[in-house]
């Protein structure tokens, strides 16, 4: 999982917003109340031990400041989408999915409808410093001209929100870690079925497979090297960070 910073102030307003419109919505899931990606999963039949989580986690730990600064060659699938973060670890988000799901990944969708935060073209420009040779193209956001003179919000979350994340990752981390947290990480569930199996639904969500951090992709090299045949990586085009559920 890649935790966020946390939300910026206008999607914590709009949770806000929708629970008090609907308020026959199911109350917010736990997972959508820290801006996080699950970029994979156990395999099925597979089950963490005390070691193997602490390899786990000095893998984290040797990529965290990479995760976090975007730093690294690419993000594995050979065209290097990062900008560079108005906040360190944060991402763009101008546009948000309603999609009803066939699986908890959203590796299978059955209908989204893109709203979105602002118009916006793509245009293709060749990779600034401190790019290094190799490092593929980036897409760069280039405003549509109605929209010229027109900035992206650059609001940082607020403190709420970092506590949030802080509060979770803070499990993951420290000389007792492996004693106190494996007997959460080592649950039965959350494994690839859970996600990739048949399960319909509704969120709203955020798409940021085209924005991961150019670390990623090592990472899931790194972790594959250390675990081998542990974990199984979701599509990037499915990776996604929920807002809020609607129909669990």
């Amino acid at each position: 999982t890649l935790g966020w910073p946390g939300s910026p102030p206008q999607l914590a307003e709009l949770k806000r917003a929708i629970a008090e419109t609907f308020p026959d919505l199911p109350d917010e899931n736990p997972g959508s109340r820290w801006a996080k990606t699950t970029l994979g999963c156990l395999r099925d039949g597979k089950r963490l031990t005390p070691d193997t989580l602490k390899t786990l986690a000095r893998v984290c730990d040797e990529f965290r400041k990479q995760l976090r600064d975007g730093d690294g060659d690419g993000n594995g699938d050979g065209e290097a989408t990062w900008e560079p973060p108005p906040h360190p670890g944060c991402v763009p988000v101008d546009a948000l999915s309603v999609i009803v799901y066939q699986c908890r990944s959203l590796e299978k969708v059955l209908s989204e409808h893109v709203v979105n935060l602002c118009t916006m073209e793509y245009e293709k420009r060749p990779p600034p410093p401190p790019w290094k040779p190799g490092g593929g193209t980036r897409w760069a956001y280039k405003c549509a001209p109605d929209l010229v003179g027109k900035k992206r919000s650059l609001h940082p979350p607020s403190e709420d929100e970092l506590h949030a994340v802080d509060s979770v990752v803070a499990q993951f981390s420290g000389p007792d870690m492996a004693n106190e947290y494996f007997h959460d990480a080592a649950r039965c569930g959350s494994r690839e079925t859970r996600y990739r199996g048949t399960h319909a639904g509704v969120t709203l969500t955020a798409r940021v497979g085209k924005h991961l951090p150019p670390a990623v992709g090592a990472f899931r090299d790194a972790v594959d090297k250390a675990l081998p045949g542990l974990y199984v990586w979701f599509e990037d085009s499915s990776l996604h960070c929920t807002v809020r559920g609607l129909v669990n």
